[in-house]
């Protein structure tokens, strides 16, 4: 589907999408809980549909009602081959899940995923009794376990991913767990693990130190009746920079808690001059003149896209640091959003693990969004201000996090029309 986004001021009222993050985080301890858990809010993102499908194959029944739903555990036997679809963090997240079988089981992948690295978690599995046979680091994967607690090293540079799972697999283990990380990025999702963990009874103990130190106990019980996933920062943060650049957007539903590490999106704006405001779980972001920043998305690497439709529209040069990971997404972001704002005349350099953007007049044309929902959402709030309509080929992405997406921006103003590939819709 291509959707064509005109030049146009943006102003009104949204309430932020449900986080597909916590979404399936608590998907996945409902998993491995006792009785049924009831999930409030629930995201219906295509990765949250996945992980609810893998719940299904572990075992669970899953029963949707509306924006709630409930998961019922272990009232099947469990499936050997599983698939997740297009969802790194389901893959990672649910493989030490699996792997508490004893039997061999296949993870497989669709679409970009299968050329996202996960040989990574080869050498922690087998630490811990697991049997793990890649494709040459790539999906599909064969495991043999059961899984056993113990000590175990992680490095956690690339993603902090398979971390999760194994913080969500080992304390059901018989044996205490104690988990040696070094490098690790992406911090504040890892924290965003512990506390669905809390939620549902488990708890780690932490270490600080040139390496991060995670200890828990064995044979701890999973159990919550009732889980709300929170509003999403990363999906708000698009809608927010729309404000910025285009006008002025409330965005309702967001937690001021400091769990998701998106919502450094907020210390951004107000330092490239946006008008922000904030009242209880409500964000207003104003257009103003914006400056150009600098900011480093080690522990925030989705934000990445959306920074650069903010940094376009910011006098001088704007850089963003910590963006060598980029290469490992649902597409090489840093260099599909050098060639795709390069399109629509943007001027991006891409280092090794830097971006540096330049303030541009953008003169609009045809775009792709290359399979990444994220880069279809940024270059989408491009289209607000472009001097000419913004044609973004494979739209449809944005299901892939946030399937409103385009409905909302339309709630707001915008003008957007889209064409399959039998004609306009």
């Amino acid at each position: 589907m291509r959707g064509s986004v005109f030049r146009g001021p943006v102003s009104g009222r949204i309430v932020a999408p449900a986080s597909k993050s916590f979404m399936q985080r608590a998907v996945a301890c409902a998993v491995l809980s006792k009785g049924e858990t009831i999930i409030r809010n629930a995201s219906l993102s295509d990765d949250s549909r996945t992980a609810l499908r893998l719940a299904t194959a572990l075992g669970a029944d899953v029963d949707i009602q509306g924006k709630n739903l409930s998961i019922q555990s272990g009232s099947r036997s469990p499936e050997k081959i599983l698939n997740s679809g297009e969802s790194g963090l389901s893959f990672r997240m649910f493989t030490p899940v699996a792997a508490r079988l004893p039997v061999e089981v296949t993870i497989e992948a669709s679409g970009t995923l299968c050329r996202r690295p996960v040989g990574m978690m080869g050498r922690p599995l087998e630490q811990l009794g697991v049997s793990f046979v890649s494709n040459d680091g790539l999906p599909p994967i064969h495991i043999k376990g059961p899984l056993h607690g113990g000590k175990v090293n992680v490095d956690g540079a690339l993603t902090s991913q398979f971390l999760s799972g194994l913080l969500i697999s080992l304390p059901t283990c018989c044996e205490s767990s104690e988990i040696t990380v070094s490098n690790l990025a992406s911090r504040p999702y890892v924290e965003m693990t512990l506390s669905v963990l809390t939620s549902f009874g488990v708890h780690w103990e932490i270490k600080e130190g040139v390496q991060t130190v995670f200890r828990c106990e064995g044979g701890q019980p999973f159990h919550c009746p009732e889980f709300t996933v929170p509003g999403d920062w990363s999906g708000a943060s698009g809608m927010l920079v729309a404000g910025a650049v285009a006008g002025s957007v409330i965005v309702t539903g967001l937690p001021q808690d400091a769990l998701q590490g998106d919502q450094i999106i907020l210390e951004v704006l107000k330092r490239v001059g946006a008008h922000v405001s904030i009242s209880g779980d409500s964000v207003t972001v104003s257009r103003n003149r914006l400056n150009s920043f600098q900011t480093d998305v080690t522990h925030c690497p989705d934000l990445v896209p959306v920074l650069t439709s903010l940094a376009v529209q910011c006098g001088g040069e704007s850089r963003i640091s910590g963006t060598e990971r980029l290469k490992f997404k649902e597409s090489d972001r840093a260099e599909v959003l050098k060639r795709e704002f390069g399109k629509l005349g943007g001027e991006i350099e891409v280092l090794d693990n830097e971006m540096r953007i330049k303030g541009s007049r953008l003169r609009g044309g045809r775009v792709s969004a290359s399979g990444d929902h994220r880069i279809a959402m940024a270059l989408a709030i491009a289209g607000l201000n472009a001097e000419d309509t913004v044609e973004i080929d494979g739209a449809e992405c944005v299901d892939k996090s946030y399937p409103g997406f385009f409905e909302d921006l339309i709630k707001i103003g915008a003008r957007i029309e889209f064409e399959a590939d039998g004609g306009r819709e």
